[in-house]
């Protein structure tokens, strides 16, 4: 009997060890699954990096060659509106040549009816002095009348010149106060023109940097690669 109680005791113990044995193997086996399947899920994400990476460099190639081309065609677009600049001033001072010539031509017209003005008041004193010239016979009434006339006439010629010159000092002054005002304005207006254009071109310049653009770029690949990392370490 009591060989029969150490039989059944050991088989009992046999039985639990083998059972054991099944939970230890079918654990281990279950955490080589588990172990398996976490490989290849992070083998499948190495692969998509690997894909994405391969991608990203055949982008990188393409955008590379590109803004080699954008900076070519940059260099010449710039080269472009530099001869445009100076085909502008070219026409500018042309335009500018054309205009001066043409108030040259009003400075002409202006000198030549003083001219003729001042042959005319010449002319016409002229005329009084000869008159004055004439020798008088104190019984010649009519030429002393005539004297007096001709004295007369020079005075009011004189009053008349007087008041011509006066009113001609007014008028060049007025117009050459004109004159200063527009070319003044002119000048403010073309230097403010061309300070806002140099603004908005340093702005624009500021904006397009390329060093700016690449650290705005390594910042953005930067936060890509962190989530990236993040997302394989949820997984």
């Amino acid at each position: 009997m009591f060989d029969t109680l150490c039989d059944q005791a050991g088989k009992s113990k046999l039985k639990f060890e083998t059972r054991s044995y099944q939970e230890m193997v079918e654990s281990q086996i279950k955490k080589i699954n588990d172990d398996s399947q976490q490989l290849n899920l992070l083998k499948k994400k190495v692969a998509e990096e690997q894909q994405h990476s391969q991608v990203l460099a055949e982008s990188l190639g393409r955008l590379s060659e590109k803004l080699r081309q954008t900076t070519a065609e940059y260099g010449i677009m710039r080269q472009q509106t530099r001869l445009q600049h100076e085909q502008n001033k070219e026409e500018l001072g042309a335009k500018e040549q054309y205009f001066k010539e043409k108030i040259n031509v009003i400075y002409q017209a202006i000198k030549s009816k003083e001219d003729n003005f001042e042959k005319l008041q010449r002319a016409a004193r002229e005329r009084v002095e000869r008159l004055n010239a004439t020798p008088i016979n104190n019984e010649d009434q009519h030429s002393a009348t005539e004297l007096e006339e001709n004295s007369r006439s020079i005075t009011i010629q004189e009053k008349k010149m007087e008041e011509f010159e006066a009113e001609r000092e007014k008028l060049m002054k007025g117009h050459q106060d004109r004159r200063l005002a527009i070319t003044q304005r002119y000048w403010e207006e073309l230097i403010e023109l061309e300070e806002g254009f140099e603004k908005k071109l340093t702005l624009l310049m500021r904006k397009y940097n390329p060093d700016r653009l690449e650290e705005e770029t390594t910042d953005s690949l930067e936060g890509r690669d962190k989530r990236g990392a993040r997302d394989i370490e949820t997984e």
